[in-house]
Order: structure tokens, then C-alpha cells, then sequence
């Protein structure tokens, strides 16, 4: 008789595994154009090496981190582990490297090399140079195949994204194309950056709630508040006064919210205090 994995002791991992997969897709929407899965891969292997070294450090204070015990916990063999942390020890932080940065994308590493290389940049009035679209060098063909080492990325690809982004201009009358902005990103909205690191720091302490909510012999009422509403019998002719009713309710809780908070708090912050507080949003989920 077959047991099935929510049926049987593996029914923990199953729920785990599919909670995972489901925060992972709705976050790959968000980066797909703006972060390739190499850079992603890059990032949570040395994440994830660093928080398990932080973890064992923890369960053995003031004793070194066998490397036999990493490869345990990360899946990484000895020899990936040294490599990794030899990344890890670097002064700067290897997400805030100039490398880095320019390769998060191939449209970044295209613009970046148009703006930055002395080939491709006027010597009299030191700007990027108009380029024809195909050709030998200078073009934008010869650009991308010098400035994107990812395979299967063609100039016909590239030239459609950055015209997307509005990063770049094209004549079509004379086949050229024109520099117009270094920073790329898939979006015309003003404030996303702003928006983009508001919201990742929310997500980041729903997850500290999470973590904080699971830890072992937790009481329930030292347990911090946690919860989520909603309903899936919206219609969708209700759908925008449904909006308007709850962001009325959502704004008048957060005045309140900060009117309590504002009874804690200190007048000067100092090493002794810590952050605390709630997150309010609205969601809606289409699948």
C-alpha cells in the first residue's frame, strides 16, 4: 500500500517544500528583467553559507565552524565551502561590488560598458557614441558581443528591452541608435526604487515574525501577532469598491498604530533599544 507524502512522515517537508516554492515564484516575477537566475544563484549560495555559519556559531559560542558541519548543512562540498568564504571575507560586501552590480543583468552590462569604455565614447565631448544598429565595430552589435558574455543574447534582443526601458533611443531613418540614461530598469514608475525597499523590508519582518513564531516551548501568548484575512468569494464587479472600503479601514489603523507607538517611544535612540512595530497591506491573488 503506497502512502501518499501529505499522508505520511514526510507530510512536514511536503507543506515546507510547497510554502517555499510558492514565496520563490511570486518573487521571480518580481526579478525576471531585473536579475538573472545566475546572479540569484550566486546571491543565496552565499546567503545561505553565511546565515548556516552564523547558526553553528550560535549553537557552539566561542568555538570554530567545522567545515564537515557546513557541508552538512549547506549540501556544498569542502572545496566550494573554502571558495565561498574566501568571497565571504572580502572587506566589501560582495553584493555592493561595482562586478556585481553591472552583471545583476545583461542590459546593465551593455550600458554600463557604452557609458565607461574609451572604445565606445566620443573623445571630444566625452559621451557615449551614437552607434549603428549592425555592423563591425563601432555598432551595437559589436557592443553587446563585447559587453554580454551570456549565450544566446542577441543585439535584436537587447535593442528591443533597453528601447523598452526607455534607456535607449533609435533613429530608425538612419539605423542608429543613441545612449539616453546608464541606469536600467523595466519600469517608468516614479518612486520604485523607494517602493522596491519599503516592501522587501516588510517581507523581511513578517519572515522575523515567522521565525520568532516557530522557535520551540514558545508560549502563546509570548508568541507575536500573526494573521492574515481574506476571502475567495470576492466578485470581481466588487473588486475595486472592495479596495477602496478596506484601504479607508487599512489608513485609519495605521493613524491609530502610530499614535500607540508613539506612547514607547523614546526621545534619543540608543544601544539599548530595539525595532518594533506592524505592517499593514492589502493583497489580492489572481491564481
Amino acid at each position: 500500500m503506497s502512502v501518499s507524502l501529505e499522508e505520511g512522515p514526510l507530510k512536514e517537508a511536503a507543506i515546507f517544500t510547497r510554502a517555499v516554492e510558492n514565496v520563490f515564484r511570486k518573487l521571480i516575477r518580481l526579478l525576471l528583467g531585473r536579475m538573472t537566475l545566475v546572479k540569484l544563484q550566486e546571491m543565496i549560495r552565499l546567503i545561505f553559507v553565511e546565515e548556516a555559519e552564523l547558526h553553528l556559531k550560535r549553537e557552539r559560542p566561542g568555538k570554530n565552524v567545522p567545515l564537515t558541519n557546513m557541508a552538512l548543512l549547506s549540501g556544498l562540498d569542502t572545496r566550494t565551502l573554502s571558495r565561498v568564504f574566501r568571497e565571504l571575507d572580502s572587506r566589501t560586501s560582495v553584493f555592493q561590488k561595482t562586478s556585481f552590480l553591472k552583471e545583476l543583468i545583461p542590459e546593465s552590462s551593455v550600458l554600463d560598458f557604452w557609458n565607461s569604455s574609451a572604445r565606445y565614447r566620443e573623445k571630444e565631448h566625452s559621451r557615449p557614441l551614437v552607434l549603428p544598429i549592425r555592423g563591425d565595430y563601432p555598432s551595437f552589435e559589436s557592443l553587446v558581443s563585447e559587453s554580454c558574455s551570456l549565450r544566446g543574447v542577441t543585439a535584436n534582443s537587447m535593442l528591443r528591452e533597453l528601447v523598452k526601458s526607455k534607456s535607449i533611443s533609435v533613429d530608425q531613418k538612419h539605423e542608429t541608435v543613441s545612449f539616453l540614461q546608464h541606469r536600467y530598469m523595466p519600469t517608468s514608475e516614479e518612486g520604485y526604487s523607494a517602493q522596491i525597499d519599503i516592501g522587501f523590508a516588510a517581507v523581511g519582518h513578517l519572515l522575523d515574525t515567522l521565525l520568532a513564531n516557530i522557535k520551540e516551548n514558545k508560549a502563546p501568548e509570548d508568541r507575536y501577532f500573526q494573521r492574515t484575512n481574506w476571502t475567495n468569494r470576492l466578485r470581481i464587479a466588487d473588486r475595486q469598491s472592495f479596495r477602496l472600503t478596506l484601504r479607508k479601514f487599512l489608513e485609519k489603523a495605521e493613524k491609530d498604530a502610530v499614535k500607540l507607538m508613539s506612547k514607547f517611544e523614546s526621545d534619543r535612540t540608543n544601544e539599548q533599544h530595539v525595532v518594533g512595530g506592524v505592517s499593514m497591506y492589502y493583497f489580492e491573488d489572481d491564481n
